[in-house]
């Protein structure tokens, strides 16, 4: 399924579109780990298109993908201890 998308280059520099399938597949995948003076946690980094996805926007499409296709997308984060 395709749509057409309207983009409003004075906001953004670019836009890209990895399939399910690249996001999905584990060889892509790394995480980050932040540490704060409060809280520390671990995050997804998807790799294999133009661009490096991290932060909430990872964080999102992670939660994305274990929802909607289960089957496919399984990866687990380390647990955050530092």
């Amino acid at each position: 399924m395709y749509c057409v998308m309207s983009v409003l280059f004075f906001q953004v520099d670019d836009v890209f579109t990895p399939s399910l399938a690249t996001l999905a597949d584990a060889t892509n995948i790394a995480y980050t780990r932040f540490r704060g003076d409060i809280v520390n946690f671990t995050t997804p980094v998807y790799l294999g298109q133009s661009y490096k996805i991290w932060g909430l926007t990872a964080i999102i499409i992670h939660e994305v993908l274990r929802a909607i296709i289960p089957e496919m997308y399984n990866i687990k984060l380390p647990p955050t201890r530092f």
